[in-house]
């Protein structure tokens, strides 16, 4: 005689995700009606806080070490430049390494250069990347020079760069917090910020070493600058600092 196999436990055994959920439906009721509000999840999300929060700060310890010497690189590599006695460096770019630091602004020299000093005490010369601005005895010279000065005299920017140009200063873009958002970070591209508002070039000759994005950008805040005919795109025949420079006005 066949013997039939009883399986009804297993046909109408309640499955466990079911289960799972009428005790935290349950659990949520019961709270809801003695405390007027669900607060359980809150409360374990907090507890699992509280248990995580050691081993976070452990692994913040352990790191220290290496973002230390991150910035010591950094710090060593702005200070790559040269003195005024020494030759320019044979090799002025560090590849693919991008060097990005915060620094003091100390003074601006022009449109598109200032000086800068950083937490270590070392004084360097930086040139806006991407920019050519007008020199100091031409038209709107002075004009773009107040405008950066706007921007970063005493101030605290980041910079980002990847080179030296081969008189040793530091090729980047500086980014500074925007004078009217107190909230914002450092998030004003001060060598965009120049072209917009018609008081630099875009210095097309080096456009190649700029990512395609920059390129585009650059590019298009030259043109704006100049369909509105803003700051020294207001002369009928702006000359360019490339040109002033080698005596062709």
């Amino acid at each position: 005689m066949r013997t039939v196999k009883n399986d009804s436990n297993t046909r109408f055994a309640p499955n466990k995700s079911l289960w799972l959920l009428l005790i935290l439906a349950a659990a949520s009721v019961w709270q809801y009606a003695d405390k007027g509000q669900v607060t359980w999840l809150t409360d374990s999300l907090r507890w699992m806080e509280a248990r995580a929060a050691p081993l976070v700060l452990q692994a913040q310890q352990a790191s220290e070490p290496m973002l230390q010497q991150a910035n010591g690189t950094a710090r060593s590599l702005l200070g790559a430049g040269h003195d005024s006695a020494t030759a320019p460096p044979n090799t002025d770019s560090f590849g693919d390494v991008v060097v990005d630091i915060v620094v003091d602004v100390v003074a601006v020299i022009d449109g598109d250069t200032i000086d800068v000093i950083d937490s270590g005490g070392v004084k360097r010369k930086v040139r806006l990347s991407g920019i050519d601005a007008p020199e100091g005895d031409q038209p709107f010279g002075q004009e773009s020079r107040n405008k950066l000065a706007q921007m970063v005299a005493g101030q605290s920017v980041r910079i980002e760069y990847t080179k030296l140009d081969r008189y040793g200063r530091v090729l980047g873009k500086v980014w500074v917090q925007p004078a009217d958002c107190s909230r914002c970070g450092m998030t004003l591209n001060t060598n965009h910020a120049q072209l917009l508002a018609g008081l630099a070039w875009w210095y097309r000759y080096y456009a190649k070493e700029q990512s395609p994005e920059d390129r585009g950008r650059y590019e298009s805040a030259e043109d704006e600058a100049k369909a509105r005919r803003w700051g020294l795109w207001s002369d009928p025949q702006p000359i360019n600092p490339y040109d002033w420079r080698n005596g062709r006005r």
